[in-house]
C-alpha cells in the first residue's frame, strides 16, 4: 500500500514485502499449532509469504492487500506472476484489495496481521485498519497481530542527513508503541485479555465472548 506523509514523500510498503523463503521459524512454528478454522483472512498479505502455513489452518481463505500489490507482476513461488493469477481459479482462497475488503458483507473465524501495523506511517490509518479488522471477525473470533517492537530502519533513516522527524506520524519509540497499544485496548475491547505468545505474536480476541 502507499501513503503520502508530505506533498514530495510517499511510502510504497509493497517495496517493503519479503517473500516465502524469507518467512520466520517461530511464526511458521506457533501457525502449526493453531487448531482449524472455517473461515480466515490475511490482511496484507505482501508476497505470500505465509500464506501456505495459514491456508493448512483453514477451510476457506480471503487475502488482502492493495491492488498495486495483487495485481502486479513479481516473483512468487519462484516465478514471475501476479497474486490475483495465482488464484484466479481457486475454490478456496479469495482475493481482495483493500478496498473491497471493507465493503463486503462476511464475517470470519480468524484473522492475521503479519507485519502490516509497523510499515503504516499514520497512527489514523493504523487505527481505521484496527477497526476493519475488529469488524469482519466473527463473534468471538480472533486476530493474529505480528508486530516489531524495534525496526532498525526507523533507526538508520533517522540518522540520514535529510531526515526530518515527525512525531506525530512516526510512534516508533517504546514509549510511544505503548501509548498506542494502550489506546487501542481502551477503543476496541470492554474487558480483553490478550495473549501473548513469546516474542512477536498477539492475538486479540473480538470483545463480547469470554475467553
Amino acid at each position: 500500500m502507499r501513503y503520502r506523509i508530505a506533498s514530495d514523500i510517499e511510502i510504497r510498503t509493497e517495496n517493503a514485502a519479503k517473500p516465502e523463503v524469507q518467512a520466520s521459524a517461530f511464526l511458521l512454528k506457533l501457525l502449526s499449532a493453531l487448531n482449524h478454522v472455517g473461515s480466515t483472512f490475511d490482511y496484507g498479505c505482501g508476497k505470500l509469504r505465509y500464506e501456505t502455513a495459514i491456508a493448512n489452518t483453514t477451510e476457506t481463505l480471503a487475502i488482502i492487500d492493495s491492488e498495486i500489490q495483487l495485481s502486479r507482476t513479481q516473483t512468487l513461488h519462484s516465478r514471475g506472476t501476479s497474486i490475483r493469477d495465482i488464484y484466479k481459479e481457486s475454490n478456496r482462497v479469495r482475493v481482495y484489495s483493500d478496498v473491497e475488503f471493507h465493503s463486503i458483507n462476511a464475517r470470519f473465524d480468524r484473522g492475521f496481521c503479519i507485519n502490516v501495523l509497523p510499515v503504516i506511517p499514520s497512527y489514523v490509518r493504523r487505527q481505521q485498519v484496527l477497526e476493519v479488522i475488529h469488524g469482519k471477525l466473527q463473534r468471538g473470533g480472533e486476530c493474529l497481530f505480528v508486530v516489531q517492537y524495534r525496526n532498525s530502519d526507523f533507526t538508520r533513516m533517522r540518522k540520514r542527513p535529510n531526515a526530518k522527524r515527525r512525531f506525530s506520524e512516526f510512534p516508533s519509540e517504546p514509549a510511544c508503541n505503548q501509548e498506542y497499544a494502550g489506546r487501542l485496548e481502551q477503543r476496541l475491547n470492554d474487558k480483553p485479555e490478550p495473549v501473548v505468545a513469546q516474542r512477536q505474536a498477539l492475538v486479540l480476541q473480538h470483545p463480547g465472548i469470554a475467553a
